[in-house]
This record gives structure tokens, sequence and C-alpha cells, in this order.
């Protein structure tokens, strides 16, 4: 696949509210893709867990579960391979939960052009999920989109540098991070191990949450972050988005400009370093 020198990308900040029908959920969605209309994205990312604004936390949740990940994931899904399908621009969707063999597994795929690209399973699981029941995926995986080699870690995922390692050898060049966080201390555990991961791949990394909700059942905290790798060739380093409001960060990134500061021999690249280690013995 040839691939692109840059690539233009949304970050949704999407707002929890809770208790709400399908239909409700997938309004809001439509109302974000249709403000989006003129925006000529390439790539529109939107965070971990949006299945939440669908759970009554005052009902048994086992069963709410078990119809999202049965009934709602499936339309979901359809809905954005008809989306990408109209318009050309590819969407890593909400997560929410999916079964697969019988287990739950919080999930979100990559869909571009009516097909599904990749589908990454969240491995580490946080305690909410492990109450719930849930199952972690077995790895993080590289793929292609557009030329770029991409890599999904979902919230949690983005802390643990065993699975970062896992992906030294492909060299990805452009990180995805959905994410939920209740507090700052969420935003700052999630958005520091990302740039850690820009700085360890020397690749852009896009992390972007769920924002506040109004029935404040339970409590969200987000904000988007476009990070680039830490070199003169990047003269903005971290791009937010605002603080824990309903939000879409839109900015480009120079795929090419990345390229090159890879090949500069005076720069920090560590999995470079530690591939060229490697290759050594």
């Amino acid at each position: 696949m040839e691939s692109t020198n840059s690539v233009k990308v949304g970050l949704v900040q999407y707002p929890i509210d809770t208790k709400n029908s399908f239909e409700k959920f997938l309004s809001k969605h439509e109302q974000i893709l249709l403000s989006l209309k003129d925006k000529n994205l390439d790539l529109l990312v939107f965070p971990e867990l949006v299945a939440l604004d669908l759970v009554d936390f005052e009902k048994s949740l086992p069963m709410q579960w078990q119809k999202i990940s049965s009934e709602d994931h499936p339309r979901y899904i359809e809905f954005f391979k008809s989306y990408t399908q109209k318009t050309g621009t590819a969407v890593l969707t909400g997560s929410m939960p999916a079964i697969e063999n019988g287990k739950i597994y919080n999930q979100c795929r990559l869909i571009h052009r009516g097909e599904t690209v990749s589908i990454q399973n969240k491995v580490f699981l946080t305690p909410d999920e492990k109450e719930w029941k849930w199952n972690g995926g077995s790895q993080a995986s590289c793929f292609q989109w557009q030329g770029i080699r991409c890599a999904i870690l979902i919230c949690h995922d983005a802390e643990f540098p065993i699975l970062s390692h896992s992906l030294a050898a492909q060299e990805v060049e452009l990180l995805l991070v959905p994410s939920m966080t209740h507090d700052d201390f969420g935003i700052n555990r999630v958005r520091w191990c990302s740039m850690a991961r820009s700085v360890e791949h020397q690749c852009y990394t896009l992390v972007t949450g769920t924002t506040v909700n109004a029935t404040k059942t339970r409590e969200y905290c987000g904000q988007a972050a476009v990070i680039t790798p830490q070199n003169s060739l990047h003269t903005t380093q971290v791009l937010f988005g605002k603080y824990n409001e309903p939000d879409i960060l839109i900015t480009e990134l120079d795929i090419g400009k990345l390229r090159k500061g890879r090949t500069e021999k005076d720069f920090i690249y560590p999995v470079r370093d530690q591939n060229q280690r490697k290759s050594l013995g």
C-alpha cells in the first residue's frame, strides 16, 4: 500500500451521560459526525468505553453487559462501517464490551472504507473490569493503515512497558490510546505513560478520553492529547483538547517529518537502539 506523508486526525472527547437508549447513543455519535462534515479528516478517534453511556448503574450490570456486547456492539460496528464507506474517513471506534467465544472483552476497532482493519482487545484490566468479570486480551498488534504502521493500546495498556516492548520490532509510527479515566490522576497516568511510549518509539501518540457526565452518577474526567516525538523537527511537542469538556481536537500529523527524524543519527530513538543491540546478540 502506498504510504501517505500527512494525516489529518480528530480526537473526540466524548461526554458520558449514562442511561441512554441505543438510539440516543447513536444520535449523539451522528451529531459529532455531522459537526465534522467539512473537516476532511483522514482518521477520527473515539475514546475507551463509550458504552458506559448506555449503562444504568442502579440496575444489574451483568445483564446490561450481555445485552450491550451481544446486541448493541454489532450494531455500533455496522454504523461505522456504513459511515466510513460513505465518507472515506477511518474511525477508531469507541471501545465497548464485545463477546468472543462466550467471553466479554473491552474491544475497539479501526474501520476504514466499510471494512475492519484491526481489532484490539484490552490486555490489562482495571479493578472495575475485573469486578465485571471481563477478560483480558493476549497481545497488542501492529497493523498497516494507509502505509503507516499503527498500534492500539487501550488506556491502562499504555502503562505497561512490556506491551510497548512487544511492538518494538514493528517500528510503530502511530500509536492510538483511547482512554476512560475518572480523575486527574487517571489522566496523568495515561498521558505520562503515552509520552514515554512516544519517546520510546519516536512516534505520534494520540490520546483521547470520556468527559464529565451530567447525571453525576459516576465521575469521568478526560482530555485529548496529540504527542509528538521529542526532537527539533517538531515545534509543538504536545497539543491538548479542552479540559474535561466535550470537544474534538483536530490537527495534522506530518508522517514524512517523523520518518526523517528516525534517520537522524543525532536524534534519540530508543527502539532503534534496542533493535540494533538485539541484532548484535
